[in-house]
């Protein structure tokens, strides 16, 4: 009896060490000052992040940041912390799957929303 009751408390914390929050699906992007960024597409956040070492493409291939795109769609998976700050940063990221390439509608709609945010207003 006692034999069943370790084995499926193992088993249990498997399930739960496996069965964290899904991943973030968000878009990469560049700006003209050549920084990068990403955004959310479920939430519209716009954030930067860490680039894992487990980064890969659809197909399960290794990628290196070199690889990145603008436009990219990934699956972004991690501790799911965001830093308060503008733009947000997202420094937990643990792996990063490629969804998508070179989306350039998204990225675009993107780029343009930061910029916005980033003008200085004017007081008129």
């Amino acid at each position: 009896m006692k034999k069943w009751i370790v084995m499926l408390a193992v088993l249990v914390m498997f399930c739960l060490a496996g069965c964290g929050k899904k991943p973030m699906t968000a878009v990469y992007f560049h700006t003209d000052d050549n920084s990068w960024y990403f955004a959310d597409l479920d939430t519209d956040t716009i954030f930067s992040g860490t680039i894992p070492d487990k980064l890969t493409d659809e197909n399960g291939k290794k990628l290196t940041e070199e690889d990145m795109t603008d436009g990219d769609v990934y699956l972004i998976y991690g501790d799911g912390i965001m830093l308060q700050s503008f733009p947000g940063q997202y420094p937990g990221i643990t792996k990063m799957v490629r969804k998508e390439q070179g989306n350039q509608e998204k990225a675009d709609h993107y780029r343009k929303e930061l910029l916005s945010m980033m003008r200085p207003v004017t007081e008129e």
